[in-house]
């Protein structure tokens, strides 16, 4: 019977730890805090397809995708380093 109730605690814990482990992370993504990963490119958002693309990001936390809105990791990698005149 100890054992039955040492594992149930232990089970328990271990949900409970995993469930605040998600949800902390889900709110520090609601913050704008997300964990963003390369997931591919998509064409020039100014025409130039030809000569350049932008980079798409997701989150690994969340699974919500940057596609370079103004003001987004995509979006401030082309200002940085865009050479027609983003």
């Amino acid at each position: 019977m100890k054992i039955g109730n040492a594992l149930t605690i232990t089970i328990d814990g271990s949900i409970k730890q995993a469930v605040c482990n998600i949800i902390g992370k889900l709110i520090h993504c609601r913050y704008g805090r997300h964990k963003w990963e390369f997931d591919g490119a998509r064409p020039c958002p100014f025409g130039l397809s030809g000569t350049c693309s932008q980079s798409v990001y997701k989150c690994s936390v969340c699974g919500q995708f940057d596609y370079g809105e103004k003001g987004g990791i995509g979006w401030q990698e082309c200002k940085k380093s865009c050479k027609h005149g983003f």
